[in-house]
Protein backbone atom coordinates (compact mmCIF):
# COMPACT_ATOMS: atom_id res chain seq x y z
CA UNK A 1 0.00 0.00 0.00
CA UNK A 2 2.86 2.63 0.77
CA UNK A 3 4.28 1.54 -2.20
CA UNK A 4 1.35 2.43 -4.18
CA UNK A 5 1.06 5.74 -2.88
CA UNK A 6 4.28 7.11 -2.93
CA UNK A 7 5.83 5.64 -6.15
CA UNK A 8 2.67 5.00 -8.07
CA UNK A 9 0.62 7.85 -7.32
CA UNK A 10 3.56 10.12 -6.04
CA UNK A 11 1.88 11.43 -2.62
CA UNK A 12 3.23 11.91 0.50
CA UNK A 13 1.91 12.38 4.27
CA UNK A 14 2.25 15.80 5.30
CA UNK A 15 0.96 17.31 8.77
CA UNK A 16 -0.59 20.03 9.57
CA UNK A 17 1.77 23.19 9.14
CA UNK A 18 0.39 25.30 12.91
CA UNK A 19 -0.04 28.84 12.40
CA UNK A 20 -0.76 31.33 15.06
CA UNK A 21 -3.80 32.02 13.52
CA UNK A 22 -5.43 31.68 10.21
CA UNK A 23 -6.00 35.09 7.92
CA UNK A 24 -9.39 35.97 6.86
CA UNK A 25 -9.65 36.85 3.41
CA UNK A 26 -9.52 40.85 3.88
CA UNK A 27 -6.64 40.25 6.08
CA UNK A 28 -4.83 38.51 2.90
CA UNK A 29 -5.80 40.90 0.99
CA UNK A 30 -4.10 43.65 2.33
CA UNK A 31 -1.02 41.77 2.98
CA UNK A 32 -0.97 41.69 -0.86
CA UNK A 33 -1.85 44.82 -1.16
CA UNK A 34 0.95 46.25 1.09
CA UNK A 35 3.40 43.71 0.05
CA UNK A 36 2.79 45.32 -3.59
CA UNK A 37 2.72 48.58 -2.37
CA UNK A 38 6.50 47.79 -0.98
CA UNK A 39 7.65 46.16 -3.97
CA UNK A 40 6.57 49.63 -5.95
CA UNK A 41 8.51 51.50 -3.47
CA UNK A 42 11.34 49.11 -3.49
CA UNK A 43 11.56 49.37 -7.70
CA UNK A 44 11.20 53.60 -7.45
CA UNK A 45 14.74 53.66 -5.43
CA UNK A 46 16.49 50.38 -3.58
CA UNK A 47 18.56 52.22 -1.70
CA UNK A 48 16.90 55.01 0.07
CA UNK A 49 13.98 52.52 0.69
CA UNK A 50 15.50 49.54 2.44
CA UNK A 51 17.22 52.07 5.11
CA UNK A 52 13.75 53.57 6.00
CA UNK A 53 12.54 50.19 7.11
CA UNK A 54 12.32 49.39 11.19
CA UNK A 55 11.12 45.95 11.90
CA UNK A 56 9.61 45.73 15.30
CA UNK A 57 9.13 42.88 17.21
CA UNK A 58 7.73 41.04 20.38
CA UNK A 59 9.02 38.12 22.03
CA UNK A 60 8.23 36.31 26.02
CA UNK A 61 11.54 36.12 28.03
CA UNK A 62 11.37 33.53 30.61
CA UNK A 63 13.77 33.94 33.74
CA UNK A 64 15.07 30.25 33.01
CA UNK A 65 14.69 28.62 30.11
CA UNK A 66 15.31 24.83 30.82
CA UNK A 67 17.66 22.14 28.46
CA UNK A 68 15.61 20.43 26.13
CA UNK A 69 16.33 17.03 25.82
CA UNK A 70 18.03 16.88 22.18
CA UNK A 71 20.65 19.29 24.38
CA UNK A 72 21.43 16.72 27.00
CA UNK A 73 22.61 13.68 24.50
CA UNK A 74 25.42 12.75 24.84
CA UNK A 75 27.42 9.64 22.52
CA UNK A 76 27.74 6.46 24.92
CA UNK A 77 28.66 3.14 24.46
CA UNK A 78 26.00 0.94 23.81
CA UNK A 79 26.39 -1.13 26.78
CA UNK A 80 25.38 1.94 28.70
CA UNK A 81 22.24 3.36 29.43
CA UNK A 82 22.01 7.14 28.82
CA UNK A 83 22.00 9.63 31.75
CA UNK A 84 19.39 10.58 34.10
CA UNK A 85 18.10 14.29 34.87
CA UNK A 86 15.29 15.81 36.80
CA UNK A 87 12.67 17.58 34.20
CA UNK A 88 13.49 21.00 34.62
CA UNK A 89 10.30 23.40 34.88
CA UNK A 90 10.05 26.55 32.74
CA UNK A 91 9.40 29.09 35.37
CA UNK A 92 6.31 31.37 34.91
CA UNK A 93 7.91 34.66 35.58
CA UNK A 94 8.34 35.78 32.04
CA UNK A 95 8.60 39.19 31.02
CA UNK A 96 7.55 40.68 27.29
CA UNK A 97 10.76 42.54 25.31
CA UNK A 98 9.51 44.85 22.12
CA UNK A 99 12.68 45.55 20.03
CA UNK A 100 13.12 47.89 16.92
CA UNK A 101 16.14 47.44 14.65
CA UNK A 102 17.00 48.32 11.17
CA UNK A 103 19.50 47.29 8.20
CA UNK A 104 22.22 48.08 10.53
CA UNK A 105 21.08 48.65 14.18
CA UNK A 106 18.94 47.73 17.45
CA UNK A 107 17.46 51.16 17.70
CA UNK A 108 15.46 50.72 20.74
CA UNK A 109 14.88 46.88 23.28
CA UNK A 110 11.79 47.75 26.11
CA UNK A 111 10.45 45.79 28.20
CA UNK A 112 6.96 45.35 29.29
CA UNK A 113 7.06 46.15 33.37
CA UNK A 114 4.44 44.68 35.53
CA UNK A 115 1.20 44.46 33.07
CA UNK A 116 0.77 41.12 31.09
CA UNK A 117 -0.28 43.01 27.91
CA UNK A 118 -0.18 45.36 25.30
CA UNK A 119 -2.36 48.36 25.41
CA UNK A 120 -2.66 51.40 23.17
CA UNK A 121 -1.56 53.10 25.99
CA UNK A 122 1.63 51.09 26.62
CA UNK A 123 1.94 51.01 22.48
CA UNK A 124 1.93 54.69 22.11
CA UNK A 125 4.25 55.51 24.93
CA UNK A 126 6.96 52.68 23.22
CA UNK A 127 6.69 54.61 19.91
CA UNK A 128 7.37 57.95 21.97
CA UNK A 129 10.53 56.73 23.19
CA UNK A 130 11.18 55.08 19.29
CA UNK A 131 10.93 58.71 18.30
CA UNK A 132 13.35 60.35 20.94
CA UNK A 133 15.70 57.36 19.88
CA UNK A 134 15.96 58.12 16.66
CA UNK A 135 15.94 61.63 17.23
CA UNK A 136 19.12 61.33 19.11
CA UNK A 137 21.05 58.70 17.93
CA UNK A 138 19.95 58.69 14.18
CA UNK A 139 18.26 62.39 13.41
CA UNK A 140 18.13 61.50 9.68
CA UNK A 141 15.98 58.63 9.66
CA UNK A 142 13.92 60.16 11.43
CA UNK A 143 13.16 62.51 9.37
CA UNK A 144 13.28 59.88 6.46
CA UNK A 145 9.64 58.98 6.98
CA UNK A 146 10.06 55.64 9.10
CA UNK A 147 8.16 52.53 7.82
CA UNK A 148 7.44 50.57 10.80
CA UNK A 149 6.96 46.63 9.87
CA UNK A 150 5.00 45.31 12.86
CA UNK A 151 3.30 41.82 12.13
CA UNK A 152 1.05 42.10 15.57
CA UNK A 153 0.62 45.30 14.60
CA UNK A 154 -3.34 44.59 15.17
CA UNK A 155 -3.23 43.60 18.03
CA UNK A 156 -2.76 47.30 19.62
CA UNK A 157 -2.64 49.83 16.81
CA UNK A 158 -5.34 52.46 17.27
CA UNK A 159 -5.81 55.34 15.55
CA UNK A 160 -4.46 57.39 18.81
CA UNK A 161 -1.07 55.40 17.54
CA UNK A 162 -0.97 56.55 13.74
CA UNK A 163 -0.24 59.83 14.00
CA UNK A 164 3.52 58.98 15.43
CA UNK A 165 4.98 56.90 12.17
CA UNK A 166 4.01 56.05 8.60
CA UNK A 167 3.30 52.59 9.18
CA UNK A 168 3.19 49.11 6.81
CA UNK A 169 1.31 46.50 8.42
CA UNK A 170 1.40 43.00 6.92
CA UNK A 171 -1.41 41.54 9.27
Amino acid sequence: MYTILTTKLKLSKLSTQWVPKPLHSDQLQTRAEVSMEIFNKWDQDPEAFLPRIVIVDETWLNSYDPEGKAHSKQWLPTCRSGPVQAKAVRSTEKVMATDFWDTQYILLFEFLEGQRTITSNYYESVLTKLAKALAEKFPRKLHQRVLLHHDDANAHFFSSNKGNFATVSMG
